[in-house]
């Protein structure tokens, strides 16, 4: 232990490391490392953290009972408490986690909001950032489903893919802003840049290539494959085969 009062009241646990101003105050559990000012510095209430990672400024300032987390970051994890088995890199990176678990994020605010949501994957600046509770998301790319807030079961791959969606579920969209608008519509594909990016409340539709279906707002149920196809069609379309 180094630092001002690192590892302070922990009275029990083997081979940890503790670096930094108030480093690993609480935690009693053992094989962590803690490294940062008020990196792990934990909580009096459980102290049973166990094979946990903490390295940068109040990076898993409050953890308690967790094991097999690391978190690499300024305030990286900061409010987890229980959880277990996630990774969070770049600062703010699960800022507000406190028992969801089996997530990993990586970038600035990544995953930022979410509290509880379980088996999330969140890479890139401020991807999936607002999500709260919900999980089984996957989001790459800069702000991927950044406003998502209990969607489920989703995956947007590319900058700002869904990025409107706040609790859609079953969606797919890969390229830069496919889905863009998409807030509540379910069980969708977006396949190429901008596809489906007009689309809101619509749902079962298949829009394959750039600017695929792009202003087909509320309609349901279209297959439409082709650079442009169906673009210049606003409105609510439906029931819709375009090749």
């Amino acid at each position: 232990a180094i630092g001002y009062r690192p590892m302070y009241s922990a009275t029990t646990g083997t081979a940890s490391i503790a670096i930094g101003y108030y480093a690993g105050r609480y935690p009693e559990g053992s094989y962590n490392v803690f490294i940062g000012d008020s990196a792990g510095s934990g909580a009096t209430s459980t102290r049973t953290a166990l094979n946990n990672v903490g390295v940068g400024r109040e990076a898993l300032a409050r953890v308690e009972s967790s094991d097999h987390v690391t978190a690499v970051g300024y305030q990286a994890f900061s409010y987890l408490t229980s959880a277990g088995d996630s990774v969070a890199f770049g600062a703010y990176a699960g800022f507000r986690t406190t028992t969801g678990s089996n997530n990993t994020y990586i970038g600035y605010t990544a995953g930022y909001s979410n509290v509880t949501g379980t088996h999330t994957v969140a890479i890139g600046y401020g991807a999936l950032s607002g999500n709260t509770a919900d999980g089984e998301n996957v989001a790459v790319g800069s702000q991927a489903l950044k406003t998502n807030v209990t969607g489920t079961q989703m995956v947007a791959i590319g900058r700002e893919a869904l990025a409107a969606s706040t609790k859609g579920h079953y969606n797919v969209a890969v390229g830069h802003r496919a889905g863009y608008l998409n807030t509540t519509g379910t069980e969708n594909v977006f396949m190429g840049n901008y596809a489906g990016s007009g689309n809101t409340t619509g749902g079962e539709n298949i829009y394959i290539g750039r600017m695929a279906g792009g202003n087909n707002a509320g309609g349901g149920t279209n297959v439409v494959v082709g650079v442009h196809a169906y673009k210049t069609l606003g409105g609510d379309g439906s029931y819709n085969t375009i090749m």
